[in-house]
This record gives structure tokens, sequence and C-alpha cells, in this order.
């Protein structure tokens, strides 16, 4: 099309500049026409119209429509940072006479918004044809496209916007019936949005330093005081959590179309702090004539410009990235997702992604990779959070508590903190269980001391016998209602996510309502475990159908589009489920579920598999759970290695069969082979070897063969096959402790993000700001913060692709194709602000702190080298 435009059509931009005339002609008039109207009769009525004067209205409102067309047809032939179009809207260089459709923009804004007077006196097609002509100019700069943005800079642009910022649109508001119209709200969020990307990317400073010269920071303040004070009615009870509490009211969208012009207003001000940091002291210098506008200060709430400021700019975050091979930073609003986020999530990502022998750019492979299954399971807890069993329009939703109305929000709000205080209740009782059972169970009676049996004696409590019987069961009731909601939540939250996953990374066919599906077996997961204290076999019986129905509703849609159905949706949803029950939070659960229902249900002489409940705390500790993983990790070898002992017992037990009969035997199995019994008092002998002293004198030359028999016997699986095992795990559990300590080293001397070391950002830090002692802090938890990349990659999936700015087109587009080169590589802001001496002196700091890692990588790769030739050529090292 755009071809067919520059080639063919002669008079396209001819006739688009004509349209717009007809408004610079038609706006006068009806702005005349209106203010009179207004100070006649106080308000606008056009039955007080002459006809004549209706006329003009009616056609100034005709050429407004007309406009606001015309803008959204050029504004989408920008859409996606279209360069050649953006150029050839400013200039035609194939034509003889070229038309500005840029300037043209610029002059039709400028008309209607020349004082704030004229802003005040809009009518709400004016207002909505005012907005088309900013979205316009957002599209046209965008990429960034320096020359435009330098023409509408330069255009006399920046005061109208101030006149629109400055204006209270009190009359179009009472036209509207409401206080702040979202036709208002939009116009002025395009405003503050033209304002961020006439600076997109950083790098024009005379366009920075015109918009910091040209803005009036105290009508911005006001506007941002003012908005956030509109959001007490979604914030009341909640200030400290903001996403939280907005994310379960409202989309993401609509808080950015209520809340985007004080979101815009905080990413403007910390732009601009980049090429002049005392904007960030306007908050606190407040002209009088703004400060007698604010709205009265209540409790809780952000009253004054610094408090509103620093109150949204905890939600602000940014990222350095690489664009054209230059290193600009991107601010964002944190998605309102990001609420669920779990808090380890950082250290499992990094834990994952942080491996030896794996380079930068592979790391940084898989920390994207990594991501990207993150928010398939975050989206999954807040549609689950999002869950509510009494509708919002019910009455009853304002009674009913949030444990039964929401319950899974209940669990998950606070970045799940109710969660945590379940798993806690749980190791109390647990550890409660054990001591009950310790302190009560007592032998019942001795029969010529013989053990007879154990019975739960009672115990005194304030005077009062109590069975302590009883009160185990009612103990062991209570952890296993607490273990079956705790079972219910983690399967909730990771089957309908690894679904995702494994559709995603199989690239087969995925349900459009997988979500909604998913969702339905969270419901029917809590309903049954928050209603039913038993609820082991209706859960059960709930997650099957939960799962046929899960897979039945995408079967039928698989079949109606021809795809193949067993390999894309059954085995998907199989293999889910094994993945999710493979997972330590779902199968450590589920295995203390089945215990503690196994001691119910069998009562009494079953009280010592309470005892197996404190093992809990091994999967909530680290260092115990690294216990475990070395003994887990090497799980193939240590499998093969007890088979091989196990054909070795057998052959000794054939050895032990023919050459000593009945006299090897210590306990007969009756009704079992012989070659059974003689294998049994083998694997006996393994765990209780005896002595040759064993063997009677009715065999008195079977006495050497025996003693070869037991010396042979104990120095092969004594001395050789038990301390394999014992050595695999033990070099596991090393291996594993080596790895923690390296990544907890590495993460103290070097950025996880862009790999510089710790004295090479100290000294650009210090270089760079004066400031020392802190910089390698501040770099990791502000410059590059794990956290604001996962945010980021959570925020650019979320937004809507056609609101994308140049930078974030060109950043989704490499994140679809796996492309890690935006992500700086060893390139950091405070590094490369640096000039001459600084700049050359970080840099040598630089090469020789990778030559004291290199120098210490081949001192490791030597010594591991040499330990393998010393164990080669079988000789020890000197003493």
């Amino acid at each position: 099309f755009l071809e067919c435009m520059i080639r063919e059509d002669q008079e396209m931009c001819r006739v688009l500049a004509e349209i717009h005339k007809n408004i610079l002609q038609s706006a006068p008039r009806f702005r005349r026409i209106r203010k009179h109207v207004i100070s006649m009769h106080g308000k606008f009525d056009r039955s007080a119209l002459a006809g004549e004067d209706e006329q003009r209205i009616d056609r100034c409102i005709e050429d407004a429509a007309l406009i606001m067309r015309v803008q959204r047809f050029i504004q989408l032939l920008c859409e996606g940072q279209n360069s050649v179009c953006q150029n050839y809207l400013r200039h035609q260089t194939e034509k003889a006479v070229s038309f500005d459709m840029i300037a043209i923009t610029c002059d039709v804004i400028s008309n209607l918004c020349e004082t704030v007077d004229h802003v005040e006196i809009l009518d709400v097609h004016l207002i909505e044809t005012t907005s088309a002509c900013f979205n316009f100019l957002i599209e046209v700069v965008q990429g960034p496209n320096l020359e435009n943005q330098k023409k509408v800079a330069h255009h006399g642009i920046l005061e109208r916007v101030m006149n629109i910022i400055k204006a209270d649109f009190a009359r179009v508001s009472e036209e509207l019936g409401g206080d702040d119209p979202p036709e208002i709200r939009a116009l002025r969020m395009s405003c503050v949005q033209l304002l961020t990307s006439l600076i997109e990317g950083g790098a024009d400073m005379e366009v920075m330093t015109l918009i910091c010269n040209r803005l009036d920071h105290g009508a911005l303040m006001y506007r941002l005081v003012v908005t956030v004070s509109s959001m007490k009615q979604y914030l009341a009870g909640y200030w400290s959590r903001p996403l939280e509490a907005l994310a379960l009211q409202m989309s993401n969208d609509e808080c950015e179309e209520r809340f985007g012009e004080a979101y815009g207003i905080v990413i403007l001000f910390l732009s601009l702090s980049e090429a002049d940091e005392s904007v960030l002291d306007c908050p606190d210098k407040l002209a009088p004539i703004w400060q007698d506008k604010l709205p009265p200060a209540e409790p809780e709430m952000p009253s004054t410009p610094r408090e509103a400021f620093e109150f949204l700019r905890h939600q602000i975050r940014s990222v350095e990235v690489v664009l054209d091979g230059r290193l600009a930073r991107i601010w964002f609003r944190k998605p309102l997702v990001c609420a669920w986020i779990r808090p380890s999530a950082r250290e499992e990502i990094i834990g994952s992604c942080d491996q030896e022998g794996v380079n930068l750019h592979q790391k940084h492979g898989l920390f994207i990779g990594a991501i990207e299954e993150l928010t398939i399971h975050v989206a999954n807890a807040f549609r689950l959070s999002q869950l509510c069993f009494v509708a919002r329009k019910n009455p009853l939703n304002k009674f009913a508590p949030t444990l039964i109305n929401r319950p899974f929000h209940f669990f998950l709000r606070r970045n799940a903190r109710n969660l945590t205080i379940l798993y806690n209740l749980r190791h109390v009782l647990a550890m409660t269980l054990c001591f009950l059972v310790s302190a009560t169970l007592k032998p019942l009676d001795t029969v010529s001391g013989v053990h007879i049996g154990l019975h739960m004696h009672n115990f005194e409590v304030v005077g009062t016998d109590v069975d302590a019987a009883w009160v185990t069961m009612y103990l062991g009731v209570v952890y296993a209602f607490l273990t079956a909601i705790t079972l219910i939540m983690n399967c909730c939250l990771h089957i309908p996510g690894i679904y995702q996953v494994e559709a995603t990374s199989l690239k087969r066919y995925v349900h459009a309502g997988s979500w909604e599906t998913g969702l339905w077996i969270g419901a029917s997961f809590g309903a049954a475990g928050l209603a039913l204290v038993y609820s082991g076999i209706l859960s059960c019986l709930v997650v099957l159908l939960g799962m046929f129905r899960f897979v039945d509703g995408n079967w039928r849609d698989a079949q109606a589009t021809g795809v193949d159905v067993p390999n894309n949706v059954a085995a998907i949803a199989l293999r889910s489920i094994s993945r999710a029950f493979a997972l330590e939070a779902v199968a450590s659960v589920a295995f203390f579920w089945v215990l503690v229902m196994v001691a119910l249900a069998r009562g009494s002489g079953y009280e010592f598999l309470y005892a197996f409940l404190v093992f809990d705390a091994v999967f909530q500790i680290e260092v115990l759970r690294n216990v475990l993983q070395a003994v887990v990790t090497p799980a193939k070898q240590l499998v093969l290695t007890g088979f091989l002992i196990l054909l070795i017992l057998y052959g000794f037990s054939l050895i032990a069969m023919f050459a000593f009969g009945d006299v090897f035997i210590a306990f007969p199995l009756e009704g079992a082979p012989v070659t059974a019994t003689f294998f049994m008092n083998t694997v006996y002998d393994l765990m209780l070897p005896g002595t040759v002293i064993g063997v009677t004198e009715n065999h008195p030359n079977t006495l050497m063969f025996r003693f070869m028999f037991d010396i042979t016997f104990w120095t092969i699986f004594s001395v050789v096959l038990l301390n394999i095992i014992f050595d695999i795990i033990v070099d596991t559990f090393s291996a594993l402790r080596t790895d923690a300590q390296r990544r907890a080293d590495r993460a103290r001397g070097f950025c996880f993000i862009c790999d510089l070391s710790l004295n090479t950002i100290e000294a650009a830090m210090a270089a760079g700001r004066g400031s020392t002692g802190n910089g390698f802090v501040t770099h990791i938890n502000e410059e590059h913060s794990v956290w604001d990349y996962i945010y980021f990659i959570f925020y650019i999936k979320g937004k809507d692709p056609t609101q994308y700015t140049g930078a974030e087109h060109i950043l989704r587009s490499q994140i679809d194709h796996a492309d890690v080169g935006w992500l700086p590589y060893n390139r950091a802001l405070c590094q490369e602000r640096l000039v001459g001496d600084a700049a050359e002196e970080v840099a040598v700091e630089d090469r020789v702190a990778s030559l004291e890692t290199m120098v210490s990588d081949m001192s490791k790769n030597v010594e591991t080298l040499l330990l393998e030739f010393l164990r080669s050529t079988k000789k020890q090292p000197a003493r």
C-alpha cells in the first residue's frame, strides 16, 4: 500500500492536508459560539443556538470526526515503527510538492489548544480529535525516529501539552456526567505518552534538555497527586500492597487507562533525570499556586508531591538493554501480575542458569527460558487468586470471609504468606505428635520379661485426666486436613501451568480455554479440600473428574480442527500430571498425607508413623535438602551399583549352598526354595557379618575354605562395593556443596546480568558518582537487578503489541526468537558514561580481574589434571 501511495497516488497527501485545513477554519468559530452560549446560559445548550450557528457547530463536529479517522489511518501506516512511512509523512521526496503531515498535525493541536481557556472550551468531539492527533504523533516519533522527535519538539507542541495538563475540564466533565470521564483521561495520558516518546532511547540530549526547560513541573506534580488520590477507592487499606489490590479489581489495561497518566509522569521525570538529576527535586519545590490546589490530606494516603512520587516510584522499574549496539535504559511500570511471583523464584532461576561450564551467552538463554516458564505459572496463580465462589455482585460477597470466598487468594496473597504459615503449622503439629507419642507410649504389660505391647497412657492437664489416644487422633486429623489443603494448593498451582509449558515446548495443540478448565480443576480441588476433613477418596474423584473435563474439552476442539488427538491432548495432560507429582512440592506433601491417613485408619499400634512426619523439615531447609539430593541426583549410579551387589550376593549364596550346606544357614525359610534361603542368609551376613569361629568342629576340613570365603566376602562388599556407594553419595554431596558455594561466591563478586566484576563496578561507580563502598550493591539492586529483568519480560509479554514503543517492539521480537543480544554483555551504563583517564583506569582493572579469574580457573584445572594423573598411575603424592 505504501509503495502504491508513493508511486501512483499524487493527490493523497494534498487531500489529507486540505482536510486538516478545514478544522483550522471551523474551530475558531466553534469556540466563539460555544463560549458565547456558556456565558449566557451557564452551560452549553444546543437549543439556544440560532440556525446558522447550529450549522457551524455541526460542520465543525463533522470536520473533527473526519480528522479523527484520518489521524487513525495515518497512525496505522506508522504502526510497528515503520520508519519508511514515518519519514514519508514528514517529507515526500518523490513529489514536486511535499506535505508535512507532522507539522500539519501540530498546527491542528496548536489551534485547538493554544491557551488553557481554549482547552477548557473544547467539547467531547474535539477532545477525541485532539487525542487522535496526539496518538499519531506518538506513533510517528517512536522507534526512536530522531528527525521526527526534533520536528515535534521544536514545533511548539510542548506548550500545548502543558495547556492540556493545566486545564481542569470542568464544563465538559459536567456535560459527560462524571468527575473524571474516560475521554479526558485518555487525552491527558496521550500527552504524557508523547513526552516520554520524545525522549525515547535518550539518544538526543538536545530534545531532553528542551523538554526539561519547557515543562511546568508544578503542573505535572499537581496532576500526579490528584491521580494518586483517585486510587483511594481501590487501595483503601492496601496502600502497602497496591499491585495486589489493583490486580483483583481491574485488568492491566484498565489500570493503564485509569492511572496511566500518573505512572507516565513518574517515568518522564525518571527518564529526564539521566540528563539532569535536578528534576528529581521538583516534588519538593511545588509552586504556591499549585500547592493551594492540592486535595486535602487523608490518613494513610499520599498527600504531597513527594509522597505520591515515592509511592509510584516503587512500582516503576528499569532495565539496561542493547539497542542497535547502544546501551540504553528503559523505564516501565511493574505489571500487576508480578504480585504473585514467589519470593524464591529469583534464587531458583539463578540456580538453574548459573551452572559450571556455561558461558554468559548460554546463561542468558537459560535465564530467558526460565522466565518464560515462570510467566505461565504466575499467570495460573493469578487466575486462581481471582476465583470467587460468591459472585462480586452478590450481596453476600461483602460478608463472606476471604478464606471461603477466595480461598486461593487467601493463601497466595502477600507473597504466599498464609501458605508459608500453613507449612509452619504442619511442622508444629508434626513435632507435637512426636512428643506426645514419645511421652505417653509405655509398655502395656510384661510377663517373664517378654514384651507384650504398647499403650498410650493418659496424662493430666490442670488436674484433668486427658486421653492421649484421642488427643493424638484429633491432632492427626487436623494434620491430615492441613496437609490435604497444602496438596490441593500445590496441585492447582502446578498442573495447569505444567500443561501449558509442555504444550508450548512440544509446539502442540493448546486449547484457548485451557486456563478456564485448569481453573475449574482448582475450584474442584479447593471445594473438596475445604469442605471435608477426610477428603482423600473424594479429592481423588474430583481430580479424575476435573482432568476428564480438562482433556475432554481439548479433545473435542482438537477433533473439530483435525488435530491428532492422542498425541496432543491426552499425552500432554498425562505428562503434566506425572511432572507435577515428580515435583518436590507435590510429591513430599502427598507422601506425608498418605502416611498420616494410614496412621489414622489403622489406629492403635501404628502411632510410630507419626515420627516420620518431622522429616518434612528436610524439604524446607536447604542444607538438609542438599543431603537428600546427594542420594537422589546419582540415583542411576546407585541403582546400577545395587544391582551389581545383588548379582554378586547371588553368586556367593550359590557358593555357600554347595560348599557349606546346612551349616551356613542361620535361620531357615519355611516354604521357600533352597536358593532363596541361602540368598537371604547371605544378605543377613552382609548386614550382620559373622566370624570364622562360628564353624563347627564337625567340619574341620572346611575351616580354611570358610575363612577364605568370609574374608573375600567381607573385602568385596564391606571394603569395595559399600564404599563405592558411600563415595558416590559423598562426592555428590561435595559437588552440590561446592556448586552452591561457587554460586554464592560468584553472586558476591560478579553481576549476574553483565558479568562485570565487583572491582570493576566499584571503580566505575566511584569515578562516576564520587561515592565508594556500596557501588556494587547499588548496581545489582537497581541498575542490573535480576528482579527488574524478570518484571520486564512479564511487562512486555502482557502488553498489547499495538501499544509497543519502538524499543519494546524490537525487544519483543528478539525475545520471541530466543535472541539474547539485547542483554548487556560485559557492559553497563555506569561504566560507559566514564570518559578519559577514568574509563581507561576501569578498563585496566577489569582486565586485571579477568586475568585473576583466568589464573584461578587454570590453577583448578591443573590441580584436577594432576589428581587424575596420580589416580591413573596408582601413585600417591609425596608427603
